[in-house]
């Protein structure tokens, strides 16, 4: 096949890719077409090399690798709102039967992107039928000299794709720094095409493999406001006790740097003794002492709470506190990113599996390691399969006694499981055993939104039966009814035996409930959210005792991210906020609320870190220089937080004992 062929072919799949995903082709696409040629160039040179029947073999296995890569990314944003990065294919790959009819509907849903991007494949096959000038030879094999020119043309064409990343800056979010930082994903597939983004990855992986230290490590970020800052828009929307004990610990930064060779740790050193902690409150210790549910809820929004569908949710969301400006991003792993967010108050590592990685180190400030150390006895259950994502490895980790199906727990209902089933099966085990520490993955809010595949949604049809809605959205609500109904049991038994007063609940969300799309979410929330990449992940955080004499309304931005230190300072917990990515939300530090692509909200502006937009939450006007340091602030908690995972950095601050 010819250079014209392979690059022609991959440039047509990179624009057809960047429609599907993006609706519109912008000038970066420069990009995925510099970088088409070497790529291209290098197939010719492996597809060139033997006789004339292996290189046509070739030519198409690699075509159709190529295009099947193409086409999972297409479909595995369309299930999961986001990428699939080539970790999740070795080490995910088993668990995609789960979720046949969902792709399915994926693969439905984009059907003419699908076709599109297998036009040249499909003529690769037509042209072998016409190639008869080659058909007669019986060899047409290029000599180790040939390969060794074009290996070299196509080291200077990969050279020269990279010098031309300059030409955009070296500003935040650049070609230039997407290109050179690891853990860019969204940004690297919007400005550098999908084939770079995997080279980035494997390159990365590789070079962690080797030992050597990568060169994505280059401390570029916070270099400034993004190059085209003068094309930044900004657009106005309308506002629909102290103490000064910090929470911190003993930790001596100085003293450990001064044993430490570890470039990495004396650089982590340095930048946690000067990050600011966040001091102790009124609400500090609230509920010392108390005994805790955490409830990890599967595809939760504040949509999904109803004052006659899901009454008890409701209850808790009027009389506990109160977050109104509480959103979940999604990350990089759909449910188990949004755990490791829960659970650790980190940022996961992009293409990496976080949670999986942790379960290897010492996670001090898990919520179950803390109170354990307090002499709480925890346990952690789900109702689904235990060795999803290897929960059985993960969770223990954490403090955790964990039971799933197929490892303590028998379910008799059938996808999704029953939320209230896991609760009728599970309490026993730890109500009787002060302090308690529960903690709860549910099933039934799981995604497909139907009557065919959903038993949850088939259980509670009736309830929703009179609703004035599509199929999808009564589905959702008729699944969370089942949510409701646990935890209501919970409270029930609590109360039962006589220890409810001393409890409190956390319920919160993994992820929005992207199973809802096409303008499903629209319909669910009231108005258009879809199109708005913050409002889409706004939600809620429930936190409610009964011994709480009134609700508390919190105003703050907050976000996942926040769960694990607001929940630890309530607990009266000793953590060091220094080292967490998220903050205590009834804190009095500025918010911060970070997406994937590292767009962030703060209390006075949204930046869109893809378009460089900003648009005003207040009157009051920000100038560049708040921009710019709020940027390097958000790189910063990316780098450092993948930084404790890959050093395992609490066990050299904070050794386990």
């Amino acid at each position: 096949m010819s250079v014209i062929y392979y690059l022609v072919s991959l440039i047509w799949m990179e624009v057809v890719f960047h429609l599907s995903i993006y609706g519109k082709i912008e000038g970066m696409i420069i990009y995925p077409i510099l970088f088409s040629v070497p790529i291209a160039l290098f197939l010719v040179v492996v597809s060139s090399r033997f006789s004339y029947k292996i290189n046509g073999i070739l030519s198409k296995l690699m075509m159709f690798i190529v295009t099947l890569f193409f086409s999972a990314q297409i479909v595995y944003h369309e299930v999961f709102d986001t990428f699939l990065m080539m970790k999740s294919i070795t080490e995910g790959a088993g668990q995609a039967a789960d979720f046949g009819g969902t792709i399915g509907d994926a693969i439905s849903a984009n059907g003419l992107s699908l076709f599109l991007i297998w036009i040249p494949f499909f003529v690769n096959i037509v042209l072998l039928f016409f190639d008869k000038k080659h058909e007669k030879c019986r060899f047409n094999q290029w000599s180790i000299k040939t390969v060794g020119v074009f290996l070299g043309i196509v080291l200077l064409a990969f050279l020269g794709s990279r010098l031309t990343l300059s030409f955009y800056g070296y500003g935040s979010y650049s070609p230039y720094e997407i290109y050179y930082s690891h853990g860019m994903t969204d940004q690297s597939m919007n400005k550098l095409g999908v084939i770079t983004t995997v080279y980035r990855e494997v390159e990365y992986n590789l070079e962690e493999k080797l030992n050597i230290t990568p060169r994505y490590n280059k401390k570029i970020v916070g270099k400034g406001l993004p190059t085209d800052l003068d094309t930044v828009r900004y657009s106005i929307i309308d506002d629909d006790g102290k103490n000064d004990e910090p929470n911190v610990l003993d930790i001596d930064f100085a003293k450990i740097s001064d044993k430490e060779k570890n470039e990495t740790v004396l650089d982590m050193n340095q930048y946690f003794s000067s990050v600011t902690p966040t001091m102790k409150n009124e609400y500090t210790g609230m509920f010392k002492n108390y005994n805790l549910i955490f409830i990890t809820a599967e595809s939760f929004s504040k949509y999904a709470i109803d004052e006659t569908l899901t009454p008890t949710l409701y209850q808790l969301s009027q009389e506990g506190f109160q977050f109104n400006n509480f959103y979940n991003p999604t990350w990089y792993l759909s449910t188990i990113d949004g755990e490791y967010v829960n659970l650790l108050g980190q940022i996961p590592v992009d293409g990496d599996w976080s949670f999986q990685h942790a379960s290897q180190n010492w996670t001090p400030f898990a919520i179950g390691n803390q109170l354990n150390e307090l002499g709480y006895h925890s346990y952690a259950y789900h109702d689904h399969d235990a060795h999803y994502y290897d929960r059985t490895v993960l969770h223990p980790t954490l403090g955790y006694n964990f039971k799933a199906v197929g490892s303590g727990l028998t379910m008799k209902s059938k996808w999704p499981e029953s939320d209230l089933e896991l609760a009728e099966i599970s309490y026993e085990e730890y109500m009787n055993k002060e302090p308690f520490n529960a903690y709860y993955i549910t099933m039934s809010g799981h995604l497909p939104y139907n009557y065919d595949f959903n038993s949850m949604a088939v259980k509670n049809r009736e309830a929703v039966a009179n609703l004035d809605c599509s199929t999808e959205v009564a589905a959702y609500k008729a699944a969370n009814i089942e949510l409701d109904k646990a935890v209501a049991y919970l409270i029930a038994q609590a109360k039962e035996k006589g220890v409810l007063d001393q409890t409190l609940f956390v319920i919160v969300p993994d992820h929005y409930p992207y199973g809802l799309k096409d303008g499903l979410f629209n319909e669910l929330e009231g108005k258009n959210v879809e199109d708005d990449k913050f409002e889409l992940y706004r939600s809620t955080m429930i936190i409610w005792s009964p011994s709480m004499k009134e609700s508390i309304p919190v105003d703050k931005y907050c976000s996942s991210m926040d769960i694990l230190p607001t929940v630890s300072n309530l607990l009266g917990i000793e953590y060091d906020s220094r080292l967490l990515a998220g903050r205590d939300a009834m804190s009095e530090c500025e918010p911060l609320i970070m997406l994937k692509d590292r767009s962030f909200i703060t209390d006075k502006i949204k930046y869109d870190a893809i378009t460089n937009e900003i648009t005003y939450i207040t009157d009051e006007k920000v100038d560049d220089t708040y921009v710019s340091s709020k940027i390097t602030e958000v790189n910063n908690r990316f780098k450092y937080s993948g930084d404790i995972l890959n050093t395992d950095y609490f066990n050299i601050v904070l050794p386990e004992q």
